[in-house]
Parts: structure tokens; C-alpha cells; sequence
């Protein structure tokens, strides 16, 4: 790179190099130069582009002879190959940072995880192996005066027997009973200035 740096800082006043066309190309050559030495490729590419094109239009003039042109389109092919080269390596070292910082996450991520699930355990063996209060007795609840009536109801026993005999009907009743389901009938002869009712 240094060299083919310097071959292109050699763009001075010659005989096949304008004056006016040198100052212009030696000042796109301190453009790359600088980007190279910030170790930023792709910068300079971009100015070792400008520096071609500016290249082409001096020879387009005349202001560059053949010879000069074709010189220093070596250097540009070689600086350009070292600059490509470089791109790529620092593509390759943010790649394996990346993953590297990925894989770094990834494991911390793991261990915290981790640590987090062996402390839920061991918590939930302490919770497990400690002994427990005894249970408190329940204290019996007072029924209501409506709810001790109805079991001291169904408590008592039943001081009046289910059925009670019944003992025979006499005559005497018998013949009462059967009179009133005869209907009274009043008869049409006159008794003692009474009606008279037969039955």
C-alpha cells in the first residue's frame, strides 16, 4: 500500500503531465491516502474512484500523455487491490466480533437462567422440608334459636301414641249414625197441629 501510495504521490509537473491536471490528481491522492491511514476502506475507494475519473478526463484533454496514464493506472490497480483487501479483513474481524458478543450473550443469558431455576428450587425445597403450624380447632358455631327449636323438636320423643284403639261401636250409635245420613222429610198429614217428620 505504501507503495503504490507513493507511486501515485509522484503525480508532479512533468513533460507528459500538465502542471494544472497534476495539482488536481495529487490532491485526490491525499484523499486516499488519508482515508487509508484512518483504516477506513470504503473511504478510501470512494476518493480512489474520484482519483480515476479524474485521471480519464485529464488524459481525455491531453493533459496526461499515454505513457504517464498507463503508469499510473498500475499503481491504482495495486492500491486498489490492497484497499479490497483490507475491506474484507475488517468484514471478517466485525463478523467474528458479532459473534462472538453473540455467543457471549447467549452464555450469560444461559447462566442467569440457570441461577434463577436452581434458586426456585431451593426455595421450593426449604418450603417443603419446614414443618408446618398445627391446625387451629375450628370453633363450633351457635345455631340459630329456629334451628334449636326444630332439633329439639325432632329430638323429643312423641308423648301421643300414632294410632289409638278404637273401640266397638254400640247399637245406640250405630242407629244415630245411620240416622243422619237419612234425609228428614216432612210429612203432609198433620199430627197434634204439628207438622210431623218421618224419617
Amino acid at each position: 500500500m505504501a507503495l503504490a501510495t507513493a507511486s501515485l504521490a509522484s503525480c508532479s509537473a512533468a513533460p507528459d503531465l500538465d502542471r494544472n491536471a497534476a495539482r488536481q490528481l495529487q490532491s485526490k491522492v491525499l484523499a486516499v491516502t488519508g482515508a487509508a491511514a484512518a483504516n477506513d476502506p470504503a473511504a478510501s475507494l470512494k476518493h480512489l474512484d474520484a482519483f480515476v475519473l479524474e485521471l480519464d478526463e485529464a488524459a481525455a484533454r491531453g493533459e496526461v500523455s499515454f505513457r504517464r496514464h498507463q503508469s499510473i493506472s498500475k499503481s491504482v490497480d495495486a492500491v486498489r487491490a490492497d484497499l479490497k483487501a483490507r475491506q474484507a479483513e475488517a468484514a471478517r474481524v466485525a463478523a467474528e466480533q458479532k459473534a462472538k458478543a453473540a455467543a457471549d450473550k447467549a452464555a450469560a443469558d444461559k447462566a442467569a437462567a440457570d441461577k434463577a431455576a436452581a434458586a426456585a428450587a431451593a426455595q421450593a425445597a426449604a418450603a417443603a422440608a419446614a414443618p408446618r403450624p398445627p391446625s387451629r380447632p375450628r370453633r363450633p358455631t351457635e345455631a340459630s334459636p329456629r334451628a334449636r327449636a326444630r332439633t329439639t323438636t325432632e329430638a323429643a320423643p312423641n308423648r301421643f301414641p300414632t294410632a289409638l284403639p278404637v273401640a266397638a261401636a254400640t247399637g245406640y250409635e250405630k242407629r244415630r249414625t245411620a240416622q243422619r245420613k237419612v234425609p228428614l222429610r216432612r210429612s203432609a198429614l198433620p199430627v197434634a197441629g204439628e207438622t210431623a217428620w218421618r224419617y
